[in-house]
């Protein structure tokens, strides 16, 4: 102290970033009031209790820099954070949406209006924004999914439909949302969740499920094989053709299993030409399941991947059984109308030899009559021309029988009804043939022809006869007449005639229940002199006799047989009056029923099939 000055006391000290100045300085009257001990204490009690203010005060903003330090880095944390999943949502194209159930109120971020096309300032934060965007066609399913999610404590929601885009087309999105809040109730009350655009992948199965049906569907047959050759496809189609299940041929080799390639060396040529890199064509022999064959016309080409190696083999097939079954019928039909054309062929040379014949036997015959008149029976010569005279008379009967086949022989035509004929040639038939032959007869009348009685008796003789001696220990006979519509091509299939005129014909059928003959022997059963029997038994001419008069009377005729199956022939001749139908009495066959009666319809298969 200087004097009667005042005492001051100066001190300062950092607090908070700031330097704080204490200064003290006694009042007036200080001392005089205390006395000096008690002054000095409530001094520095002034002091002990401003610092300790201050740092209470320096603790106080120390924590609130590091409050606001802490805050500040959280906050960029959380910009980060979000930054990252606004670019997570980007990068994977999703849209999310966080809808307030109880306000209606939505919030798209993300990709969602973009993918519809919109900016997000043009979207109304309002859920019904969304649901004005679904394809009416969707609606009703999308609401539904949603609302049993809302009450069924579900795990999510999850469903696929359609959005209108802004410029007025839709896009599939695939939706996937749960609740995330609920109030005490159970009642929700805010809903989060995504949109991620799959039109793309929508279209692309599409695609492949039209495809794939467009492959099942598909009339061809269709395998696809691996490089090695397993198979690892195989459509609809191929099971239809070749019997097998998918299950049965999945993971097979193709040239191993059952109905595969039918030869090892074809094996070897396709796979040689597909290992090449190129594609092979041509028609397969292939082997049912049932053990039928049938043809198939193949293709298979070699399928690459990527890096340009062959990964599988694609084979399609056409079948052509059809068409094979159609050249195999025309080839028969070629067959018949060539041998048509070489029966046309013999009677024409047999007409001209039979002339020749007839000229030169009429003097062996007249003269060998002429010498026995003249001749004693007691004569040794006598037996001898006795022979000459029987050989002439069977040699006539030969030419006889080729000019019935060559169809110039004379004939008494007039109308007859066909029926009629049969029925009165009952009583000669059964007198001629043995007694282990049944006989039974179905016919229909009238059935009005031009015809020589004489001829169609004999025409039935000859039929009946071969079939008595094709049934060496008996069996039945059966000749029935019946009205049958024909056409051309049905005539041409059957006879090889070329030029026939469609219409209602009298069809005259005789059936055995015989031993039946082969396909190559049927080829040839009209040839003059042309027999399966021994010698002695026939000359050959009996059918070929049987096929001249026919043709003479402008009719058709077919024979069909197999071995143990019988013979059938059918004659067809030209009505020149109406058809009378026939009753259903008259139609049941027991040669189809197993009963004792027969059938005699208008169809020419009634007996075709024995």
């Amino acid at each position: 102290l200087e004097g009667d000055a005042p005492m001051c006391c100066r001190t300062s000290f950092p607090l908070a970033d700031r330097v704080l100045e204490v200064s003290c300085t006694p009042a007036p009257g200080f001392y005089g009031r205390s006395g000096f001990w008690a002054a000095w204490m409530v001094f520095f009690g002034g002091v002990i209790l401003t610092g300790l203010l201050a740092a209470h005060l320096n603790f106080l903003m120390e924590r609130n820099r590091v409050v606001e330090a802490l805050a500040k880095e959280r906050t960029e944390a959380l910009h980060e954070s979000r930054t990252r999943l606004e670019l997570a949502f980007s990068g994977a194209e999703l849209g999310y949406w966080d809808w307030r159930v109880q306000t209606g109120q939505i919030t798209f971020g993300g990709h969602w209006a973009d993918m519809l096309g919109y900016a997000p300032e043009d979207l109304a934060p309002d859920v019904r924004t969304w649901r004005q965007s679904i394809h009416p066609e969707d609606k009703e399913k999308v609401l539904e999914a949603l609302s049993r999610h809302l009450k069924e404590h579900s795990l999510r929601f999850e469903t696929e439909y359609r959005l209108r885009h802004r410029d007025g087309h839709y896009i599939w999105v695939l939706n996937r949302g749960r609740v995330i809040e609920r109030d005490n109730a159970g009642k929700a009350l805010r809903v989060c969740g995504t949109h991620l655009d799959i039109t793309p992948r929508k279209l692309a199965n599409q695609a492949r499920e039209l495809l794939t049906a467009a492959v099942e569907q598909l009339g061809e047959t269709l395998i696809i094989s691996d490089a090695t050759g397993r198979i690892q496809y195989v459509n609809s189609a191929f099971e239809r053709m070749s019997g097998y299940t998918r299950d049965e041929v999945i993971g097979q080799f193709h040239h191993l299993m059952p109905g595969g390639y039918p030869h090892e060396e074809m094996f070897e040529e396709i796979f040689k030409t597909v290992d090449s890199g190129k594609t092979w064509q041509g028609v397969i022999d292939i082997q049912k399941k049932d053990g039928t064959r049938h043809y198939e016309n193949a293709t298979i080409s070699p399928v690459f991947d990527e890096d340009g190696n062959i990964s599988h083999h694609v084979d399609v097939r056409h079948d052509l059984t059809d068409l094979k079954r159609l050249e195999q019928e025309k080839e028969n039909v070629e067959m018949k109308y060539q041998q048509a054309q070489k029966l046309e062929s013999i009677g024409r040379l047999a007409g001209g030899v039979a002339h020749d014949l007839n000229n030169l036997l009429g003097p062996i015959l007249g003269y060998a009559e002429m010498i026995l008149e003249k001749t004693d029976s007691a004569d040794g010569r006598y037996d001898a021309l006795d022979e000459i005279r029987k050989s002439a008379l069977r040699a006539r009967d030969v030419v006889r029988q080729l000019l019935a086949f060559s169809r110039k022989q004379s004939l008494r035509i007039r109308n007859v009804d066909l029926s009629s004929v049969v029925e009165g040639f009952q009583g000669l038939l059964r007198r001629t043939l043995l007694e282990n032959i049944r006989i039974e007869y179905y016919l229909h009348t009238p059935l009005v022809i031009e015809a020589d009685v004489g001829q169609l008796e004999q025409v039935m003789m000859n039929l009946a006869v071969n079939a008595q001696d094709a049934m060496p220990d008996g069996g039945l006979l059966v000749i029935e007449t019946a009205v049958v519509e024909l056409d051309g091509d049905r005539i041409r299939e059957r006879t090889g005639a070329s030029a026939v005129k469609p219409g209602p014909y009298a069809m005259l059928q005789v059936i055995d229940t015989g031993h039946g003959m082969k396909k190559g022997v049927l080829d040839y059963i009209f040839e003059p002199f042309f027999s399966t029997k021994d010698k002695s038994k026939g000359t050959g001419l009996g059918l070929s006799t049987v096929y001249g008069t026919v043709k003479q009377h402008g009719g058709y005729i077919w024979a069909g047989s197999e071995p143990g199956k019988g013979t059938s022939f059918e004659i067809y001749f030209p009505l020149v009056g109406a058809p009378v139908q026939m009753s259903p009495q008259e139609q049941q066959s027991p040669l189809d029923t197993g009963e004792e009666t027969i059938m005699v319809v208008e169809d020419d298969q009634s007996m075709r099939d024995m």
